[in-house]
Protein backbone atom coordinates (compact mmCIF):
# COMPACT_ATOMS: atom_id res chain seq x y z
CA UNK A 1 0.00 0.00 0.00
CA UNK A 2 2.72 2.44 1.04
CA UNK A 3 4.90 1.38 -1.94
CA UNK A 4 2.05 2.13 -4.38
CA UNK A 5 1.57 5.66 -2.97
CA UNK A 6 5.29 6.29 -3.19
CA UNK A 7 5.39 5.30 -6.85
CA UNK A 8 2.45 7.58 -7.65
CA UNK A 9 4.20 10.49 -5.94
CA UNK A 10 7.39 9.92 -7.91
CA UNK A 11 5.43 9.77 -11.19
CA UNK A 12 3.64 13.06 -10.37
CA UNK A 13 6.94 14.84 -9.61
CA UNK A 14 8.44 13.56 -12.85
CA UNK A 15 5.43 14.83 -14.85
CA UNK A 16 5.70 18.30 -13.28
CA UNK A 17 9.43 18.54 -14.07
CA UNK A 18 8.71 17.71 -17.72
CA UNK A 19 5.97 20.40 -17.89
CA UNK A 20 8.29 23.02 -16.36
CA UNK A 21 10.99 22.22 -18.95
CA UNK A 22 8.46 23.12 -21.65
CA UNK A 23 7.76 26.48 -19.85
CA UNK A 24 11.18 27.52 -18.49
CA UNK A 25 10.20 31.07 -17.44
CA UNK A 26 7.44 30.29 -14.95
CA UNK A 27 6.49 27.13 -13.07
CA UNK A 28 3.23 25.56 -14.12
CA UNK A 29 1.60 26.47 -10.78
CA UNK A 30 2.36 30.17 -11.28
CA UNK A 31 1.18 30.08 -14.88
CA UNK A 32 -2.14 28.77 -13.66
CA UNK A 33 -2.24 31.52 -11.02
CA UNK A 34 -1.73 34.32 -13.54
CA UNK A 35 -3.76 32.95 -16.43
CA UNK A 36 -7.26 33.72 -15.12
CA UNK A 37 -6.78 37.38 -14.09
CA UNK A 38 -4.74 38.08 -17.23
CA UNK A 39 -7.53 36.72 -19.39
CA UNK A 40 -10.00 39.00 -17.60
CA UNK A 41 -7.70 41.99 -18.17
CA UNK A 42 -7.47 41.41 -21.91
CA UNK A 43 -11.21 40.80 -22.12
CA UNK A 44 -11.92 44.10 -20.37
CA UNK A 45 -9.49 45.90 -22.66
CA UNK A 46 -11.55 44.80 -25.64
CA UNK A 47 -14.72 46.42 -24.23
CA UNK A 48 -15.05 50.15 -25.01
CA UNK A 49 -15.91 52.51 -22.12
CA UNK A 50 -18.46 55.24 -22.95
CA UNK A 51 -17.87 58.71 -21.51
CA UNK A 52 -20.20 59.66 -18.66
CA UNK A 53 -22.21 62.87 -18.60
CA UNK A 54 -24.26 63.96 -15.62
CA UNK A 55 -27.65 65.63 -15.34
CA UNK A 56 -28.01 67.60 -12.14
CA UNK A 57 -31.23 67.55 -10.13
CA UNK A 58 -31.75 70.46 -7.73
CA UNK A 59 -34.72 69.46 -5.59
CA UNK A 60 -35.80 69.32 -1.93
CA UNK A 61 -34.65 66.13 -0.18
CA UNK A 62 -35.18 67.12 3.45
CA UNK A 63 -38.11 67.99 5.66
CA UNK A 64 -41.75 68.08 4.61
CA UNK A 65 -40.85 68.52 0.91
CA UNK A 66 -38.58 65.48 0.64
CA UNK A 67 -41.22 63.28 -1.04
CA UNK A 68 -41.33 65.54 -4.10
CA UNK A 69 -37.52 65.40 -4.35
CA UNK A 70 -37.33 61.62 -4.21
CA UNK A 71 -40.19 61.28 -6.70
CA UNK A 72 -38.32 63.61 -9.05
CA UNK A 73 -35.15 61.52 -8.74
CA UNK A 74 -37.06 58.31 -9.50
CA UNK A 75 -38.59 59.98 -12.57
CA UNK A 76 -35.18 61.16 -13.76
CA UNK A 77 -33.74 57.65 -13.45
CA UNK A 78 -36.70 56.25 -15.40
CA UNK A 79 -36.16 58.80 -18.18
CA UNK A 80 -32.46 57.90 -18.39
CA UNK A 81 -33.25 54.17 -18.55
CA UNK A 82 -35.87 54.72 -21.26
CA UNK A 83 -33.88 57.14 -23.46
CA UNK A 84 -31.41 56.46 -26.24
CA UNK A 85 -28.15 58.01 -25.05
CA UNK A 86 -25.96 57.11 -28.03
CA UNK A 87 -22.22 57.32 -27.46
CA UNK A 88 -22.34 58.39 -23.82
CA UNK A 89 -23.71 57.15 -20.51
CA UNK A 90 -25.91 59.38 -18.35
CA UNK A 91 -25.83 59.59 -14.56
CA UNK A 92 -28.12 61.67 -12.31
CA UNK A 93 -26.48 63.91 -9.70
CA UNK A 94 -29.05 64.98 -7.11
CA UNK A 95 -28.48 67.68 -4.49
CA UNK A 96 -30.80 69.20 -1.90
CA UNK A 97 -32.11 72.65 -2.81
CA UNK A 98 -34.16 73.21 0.32
CA UNK A 99 -36.98 75.73 -0.04
CA UNK A 100 -35.02 79.00 0.28
CA UNK A 101 -33.31 80.80 -2.61
CA UNK A 102 -30.00 81.16 -0.74
CA UNK A 103 -29.72 77.43 -0.17
CA UNK A 104 -30.63 76.71 -3.79
CA UNK A 105 -27.83 79.04 -4.91
CA UNK A 106 -25.24 77.35 -2.67
CA UNK A 107 -26.38 73.95 -3.92
CA UNK A 108 -26.09 75.03 -7.56
CA UNK A 109 -22.57 76.31 -6.95
CA UNK A 110 -21.58 72.89 -5.56
CA UNK A 111 -23.19 71.10 -8.48
CA UNK A 112 -21.41 73.15 -11.14
CA UNK A 113 -17.97 72.35 -9.69
CA UNK A 114 -18.29 69.01 -11.50
CA UNK A 115 -17.33 69.61 -15.16
CA UNK A 116 -19.23 66.50 -16.31
CA UNK A 117 -22.58 68.12 -15.44
CA UNK A 118 -24.07 68.96 -18.84
CA UNK A 119 -27.68 69.76 -17.90
CA UNK A 120 -29.65 70.81 -14.82
CA UNK A 121 -33.28 70.20 -13.85
CA UNK A 122 -34.57 72.45 -11.06
CA UNK A 123 -34.94 74.13 -8.69
CA UNK A 124 -38.68 73.79 -8.16
CA UNK A 125 -39.63 77.33 -7.14
CA UNK A 126 -39.57 80.48 -9.33
CA UNK A 127 -37.82 82.50 -6.62
CA UNK A 128 -35.06 79.88 -6.31
CA UNK A 129 -34.74 79.70 -10.09
CA UNK A 130 -34.15 83.46 -10.20
CA UNK A 131 -31.47 83.11 -7.51
CA UNK A 132 -29.37 80.64 -9.55
CA UNK A 133 -29.94 81.93 -13.09
CA UNK A 134 -26.67 83.86 -13.36
CA UNK A 135 -24.65 80.78 -12.33
CA UNK A 136 -25.81 78.78 -15.34
CA UNK A 137 -24.86 81.12 -18.19
CA UNK A 138 -22.84 79.09 -20.71
CA UNK A 139 -22.12 76.43 -18.06
CA UNK A 140 -24.47 73.67 -19.23
CA UNK A 141 -26.17 72.60 -22.45
CA UNK A 142 -29.67 72.92 -21.01
CA UNK A 143 -31.44 74.18 -17.90
CA UNK A 144 -35.04 73.07 -17.36
CA UNK A 145 -37.56 74.00 -14.67
CA UNK A 146 -40.28 71.50 -13.65
CA UNK A 147 -42.96 74.18 -13.32
CA UNK A 148 -42.53 75.28 -16.96
CA UNK A 149 -42.67 73.31 -20.22
CA UNK A 150 -39.29 72.37 -21.77
CA UNK A 151 -39.19 75.02 -24.47
CA UNK A 152 -36.71 77.64 -25.69
CA UNK A 153 -38.95 80.47 -24.43
CA UNK A 154 -37.19 82.59 -21.81
CA UNK A 155 -38.22 82.18 -18.19
CA UNK A 156 -40.04 85.52 -17.76
CA UNK A 157 -42.16 85.05 -20.88
CA UNK A 158 -42.98 81.49 -19.81
CA UNK A 159 -44.14 82.67 -16.36
CA UNK A 160 -46.31 85.36 -17.94
CA UNK A 161 -47.78 82.70 -20.23
CA UNK A 162 -48.46 80.51 -17.17
CA UNK A 163 -50.44 83.22 -15.37
CA UNK A 164 -52.27 84.14 -18.58
CA UNK A 165 -53.27 80.49 -19.04
CA UNK A 166 -54.56 80.34 -15.46
CA UNK A 167 -56.58 83.49 -16.08
CA UNK A 168 -58.21 81.76 -19.06
CA UNK A 169 -58.82 78.57 -17.05
CA UNK A 170 -60.73 80.55 -14.42
CA UNK A 171 -64.29 80.11 -15.67
CA UNK A 172 -65.67 83.13 -13.84
CA UNK A 173 -66.61 86.42 -15.48
CA UNK A 174 -63.84 87.67 -17.79
CA UNK A 175 -64.02 91.03 -16.03
CA UNK A 176 -63.52 89.43 -12.61
CA UNK A 177 -60.32 91.04 -11.27
CA UNK A 178 -57.27 88.90 -10.50
CA UNK A 179 -55.13 89.47 -7.42
CA UNK A 180 -51.49 88.36 -7.67
CA UNK A 181 -50.57 87.50 -4.08
CA UNK A 182 -47.32 86.14 -2.66
CA UNK A 183 -45.22 87.85 -5.34
CA UNK A 184 -41.46 87.23 -5.12
CA UNK A 185 -38.40 88.18 -7.16
CA UNK A 186 -38.82 85.07 -9.27
CA UNK A 187 -41.92 86.45 -10.98
CA UNK A 188 -42.09 89.15 -13.68
CA UNK A 189 -42.35 92.65 -12.18
CA UNK A 190 -45.03 94.26 -14.33
CA UNK A 191 -47.36 97.13 -13.62
CA UNK A 192 -51.08 96.53 -13.12
CA UNK A 193 -51.69 97.98 -16.58
CA UNK A 194 -49.10 95.69 -18.20
CA UNK A 195 -50.60 92.67 -16.45
CA UNK A 196 -54.07 93.60 -17.70
CA UNK A 197 -52.76 93.87 -21.26
CA UNK A 198 -51.26 90.38 -20.93
CA UNK A 199 -54.29 88.69 -19.35
CA UNK A 200 -57.17 90.63 -20.83
CA UNK A 201 -58.77 91.37 -17.46
CA UNK A 202 -58.11 93.61 -14.42
CA UNK A 203 -55.03 92.55 -12.42
CA UNK A 204 -53.43 93.94 -9.30
CA UNK A 205 -50.61 92.86 -7.00
CA UNK A 206 -51.48 92.71 -3.28
CA UNK A 207 -50.17 90.92 -0.21
CA UNK A 208 -53.05 91.76 2.14
CA UNK A 209 -55.90 89.22 2.35
CA UNK A 210 -58.03 91.78 4.20
CA UNK A 211 -58.46 93.96 1.10
CA UNK A 212 -59.70 91.17 -1.19
CA UNK A 213 -63.16 91.84 -2.61
CA UNK A 214 -65.77 89.07 -3.03
CA UNK A 215 -65.64 89.62 -6.79
CA UNK A 216 -61.91 88.83 -7.14
CA UNK A 217 -59.84 85.68 -7.81
CA UNK A 218 -56.52 84.97 -6.07
CA UNK A 219 -53.45 83.71 -7.96
CA UNK A 220 -50.94 82.68 -5.30
CA UNK A 221 -47.30 83.04 -6.41
CA UNK A 222 -45.48 82.16 -3.18
CA UNK A 223 -44.62 79.01 -1.23
CA UNK A 224 -47.06 76.57 0.35
CA UNK A 225 -46.68 77.66 3.99
CA UNK A 226 -47.26 81.36 3.31
CA UNK A 227 -50.08 80.50 0.92
CA UNK A 228 -51.78 78.43 3.59
CA UNK A 229 -51.63 81.32 6.07
CA UNK A 230 -53.04 83.68 3.44
CA UNK A 231 -55.90 81.30 2.61
CA UNK A 232 -56.73 80.75 6.30
CA UNK A 233 -57.07 84.51 6.79
CA UNK A 234 -59.28 84.75 3.71
CA UNK A 235 -61.61 81.96 4.80
CA UNK A 236 -61.75 83.05 8.45
CA UNK A 237 -62.87 86.49 7.23
CA UNK A 238 -65.64 84.91 5.16
CA UNK A 239 -64.06 85.58 1.76
CA UNK A 240 -64.94 82.49 -0.30
CA UNK A 241 -63.13 83.62 -3.47
CA UNK A 242 -61.42 81.20 -5.92
CA UNK A 243 -57.81 80.52 -4.90
CA UNK A 244 -55.21 79.24 -7.43
CA UNK A 245 -51.75 77.83 -6.69
CA UNK A 246 -49.77 79.13 -9.65
CA UNK A 247 -46.41 77.30 -9.60
CA UNK A 248 -43.98 75.52 -7.35
CA UNK A 249 -46.68 74.52 -4.89
CA UNK A 250 -47.16 70.88 -3.90
CA UNK A 251 -50.89 70.48 -3.23
CA UNK A 252 -50.57 67.83 -0.50
CA UNK A 253 -48.04 69.93 1.41
CA UNK A 254 -50.24 72.99 0.99
CA UNK A 255 -53.21 70.96 2.23
CA UNK A 256 -51.29 69.83 5.33
CA UNK A 257 -50.41 73.43 6.17
CA UNK A 258 -53.99 74.61 5.65
CA UNK A 259 -55.67 71.87 7.69
CA UNK A 260 -53.17 72.34 10.53
CA UNK A 261 -53.89 76.07 10.63
CA UNK A 262 -57.65 75.67 10.34
CA UNK A 263 -57.56 73.13 13.16
CA UNK A 264 -56.33 75.88 15.46
CA UNK A 265 -59.47 77.94 14.88
CA UNK A 266 -62.50 77.70 17.15
CA UNK A 267 -64.87 77.50 14.19
CA UNK A 268 -63.36 75.86 11.14
CA UNK A 269 -64.42 77.40 7.81
CA UNK A 270 -64.64 75.51 4.53
CA UNK A 271 -61.60 75.32 2.27
CA UNK A 272 -63.67 76.74 -0.56
CA UNK A 273 -62.57 76.74 -4.19
CA UNK A 274 -58.88 75.79 -4.40
CA UNK A 275 -57.19 74.94 -7.70
CA UNK A 276 -53.68 74.03 -8.76
CA UNK A 277 -52.15 73.64 -12.18
CA UNK A 278 -49.38 71.79 -14.01
CA UNK A 279 -47.92 72.06 -17.51
CA UNK A 280 -48.38 68.63 -19.11
CA UNK A 281 -48.72 67.20 -22.60
CA UNK A 282 -51.07 64.65 -24.11
CA UNK A 283 -48.73 61.76 -23.30
CA UNK A 284 -49.08 62.26 -19.55
CA UNK A 285 -52.10 60.08 -18.91
CA UNK A 286 -50.63 57.08 -20.75
CA UNK A 287 -47.30 57.57 -18.95
CA UNK A 288 -49.01 57.83 -15.56
CA UNK A 289 -50.70 54.45 -16.15
CA UNK A 290 -47.34 52.67 -16.49
CA UNK A 291 -45.04 54.57 -14.11
CA UNK A 292 -44.75 55.09 -10.37
CA UNK A 293 -44.39 57.67 -8.97
CA UNK A 294 -46.64 59.31 -11.53
CA UNK A 295 -47.47 62.76 -10.21
CA UNK A 296 -47.49 65.72 -12.61
CA UNK A 297 -44.25 66.98 -11.03
CA UNK A 298 -42.59 63.61 -11.58
CA UNK A 299 -43.71 63.65 -15.21
CA UNK A 300 -42.36 67.17 -15.70
CA UNK A 301 -38.95 65.97 -14.46
CA UNK A 302 -39.17 62.88 -16.69
CA UNK A 303 -39.80 64.96 -19.81
CA UNK A 304 -37.22 67.56 -18.82
CA UNK A 305 -34.62 64.80 -18.50
CA UNK A 306 -35.53 63.45 -21.93
CA UNK A 307 -35.16 66.92 -23.43
CA UNK A 308 -31.77 67.37 -21.75
CA UNK A 309 -30.48 64.06 -23.12
CA UNK A 310 -31.67 64.97 -26.62
CA UNK A 311 -29.92 68.34 -26.45
CA UNK A 312 -26.66 66.84 -25.19
CA UNK A 313 -26.68 64.25 -27.99
CA UNK A 314 -27.79 66.82 -30.62
CA UNK A 315 -30.85 64.68 -31.31
CA UNK A 316 -34.32 66.11 -32.01
CA UNK A 317 -36.09 67.00 -28.77
CA UNK A 318 -39.39 65.24 -28.02
CA UNK A 319 -42.11 67.40 -29.52
CA UNK A 320 -45.47 67.69 -27.81
CA UNK A 321 -48.31 70.11 -27.38
CA UNK A 322 -48.08 71.38 -23.81
CA UNK A 323 -51.11 72.81 -22.09
CA UNK A 324 -52.24 73.69 -18.60
CA UNK A 325 -53.91 70.87 -16.69
CA UNK A 326 -56.11 71.94 -13.79
CA UNK A 327 -56.96 70.14 -10.55
CA UNK A 328 -59.34 71.06 -7.74
CA UNK A 329 -58.26 70.38 -4.16
CA UNK A 330 -61.14 68.93 -2.13
CA UNK A 331 -61.98 69.22 1.56
CA UNK A 332 -60.44 65.79 2.21
CA UNK A 333 -57.19 66.53 0.37
CA UNK A 334 -57.88 64.81 -2.94
CA UNK A 335 -56.96 66.42 -6.26
CA UNK A 336 -59.73 66.04 -8.82
CA UNK A 337 -59.01 66.72 -12.51
CA UNK A 338 -61.00 69.59 -13.95
CA UNK A 339 -60.11 69.66 -17.67
CA UNK A 340 -59.02 66.03 -18.26
CA UNK A 341 -59.50 62.54 -16.79
CA UNK A 342 -56.16 61.66 -15.16
CA UNK A 343 -57.63 58.57 -13.48
CA UNK A 344 -54.15 57.04 -13.31
CA UNK A 345 -52.99 59.78 -10.95
CA UNK A 346 -56.01 60.83 -8.90
CA UNK A 347 -59.43 59.41 -8.15
CA UNK A 348 -61.95 60.25 -10.84
CA UNK A 349 -64.80 59.92 -8.37
CA UNK A 350 -66.15 63.23 -6.99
Amino acid sequence: MGTTRSRRGEEEKKRRREEEKKNPFLPLSLLRFFYFPLSLFFLAACVSTRPVVKIGLIAPFEGIHRQSGYEALAAMRAAIDESETGDFAVMPLALDSGTEPDQARRTMQKLLVDPSVRAVVGPFLPESAAAVADLLDHRVDSWLLPFLPPSPVNREDALIALLTAIAHEDDSDEERPLVLAGWSTGWPDLSDTAWREQMGRPVRVSADPADVAPSETILWLGNEADGANYLIQLRSQGRDVPFWLAAGGEPLIFYQHVTHGLGMLFSRPSLGQIYWVAWLDDAYEGWAATHSPNSPTAYAVYRATQSAIAQISSAPSPSSLWRLYTFQLTEDGRSLPVNFTACAFVSCQP
